[in-house]
């Protein structure tokens, strides 16, 4: 579970319409890099955000509640400024190259208006 925090609901009324986004970071431990696998690939799946049009595969959807198709979360991608694609291997399908011991691959997630709250400015509602 991610949370957004330091944003209003005006903040979405307007393009772009993104708030900053948070870092989240995957721990992996004990990594070997004489294994038989050479690199680690993480793959993101969700339900894609129908509303954000020819980009939705870069979205995940909220699965409910009042902001429902208002607002989408994306993913950045380790280099972070790729967006990562829904279904496809991080770091443009290549993953990341095994080292020994203890990895830190550090993510970013981010909240956006969908076009078409933006245009009715009719996000976002929450309360507290």
């Amino acid at each position: 579970m991610w949370f957004f925090l330091n944003s209003t609901p005006r903040d979405y009324w307007k393009y772009p319409a993104v708030r900053p986004a948070e870092k989240f970071t995957i721990k992996l431990i004990q990594c070997d890099a004489k294994s038989l696998w050479k690199s680690v690939k993480i793959k993101f799946n969700g339900q894609p955000e129908p509303e954000m049009g020819a980009e939705q595969q870069k979205y995940l959807t909220l699965s409910s509640g009042v902001n429902k198709s208002k607002l989408a979360i994306g993913l950045i991608d380790i280099d972070g400024n790729q967006r990562i694609t829904l279904g496809e291997n991080h770091n443009g399908g290549n993953g990341t190259q095994l080292n020994d011991g203890t990895m830190l691959l550090t993510f970013n997630a981010f909240v956006e208006a969908t076009p078409k709250a933006i245009q009715e400015k009719k996000c976002c509602t929450w309360s507290l």
